[in-house]
């Protein structure tokens, strides 16, 4: 699959997950105004890594495409491309964990 976005550097395209209508004891249905971003997320696509002054790629990203990653809720840049859906654009710097699914 390929994807329309081409990150730069150490920046990652993620699709984060839909946040939850209710609290996580499942007690309240919440408006949706009162919706946060979640903190979870999929890798969609990575740049080459950070480069140097140079133009010499010094550090290659760790995070792949289709892993499954843990961020800050309010970190990186919302766009959205004309198939509707709302991408984030983040560092990889941002990047708290990869989730290592069980098996």
């Amino acid at each position: 699959m390929s994807f329309p976005l081409s990150p730069r550097s150490n920046q990652l395209v993620v699709l984060r997950d839909p946040p939850l209508p209710t609290t996580p004891g499942g007690l309240l249905d919440l408006p949706d105004n009162a919706l946060r971003r979640t903190n979870t997320a999929l890798v969609l696509a990575v740049g080459p890594g950070r480069y140097d002054q140079k133009r010499k790629i010094t550090l290659p990203c760790t995070v792949k495409p289709g892993e499954r990653i843990w961020l800050p809720a309010l970190c990186g840049t919302d766009v959205i491309l004309t198939d509707g859906m709302v991408y984030t654009l983040v560092r990889e710097e941002d990047v708290w964990a990869v989730i290592e699914e069980e098996v």
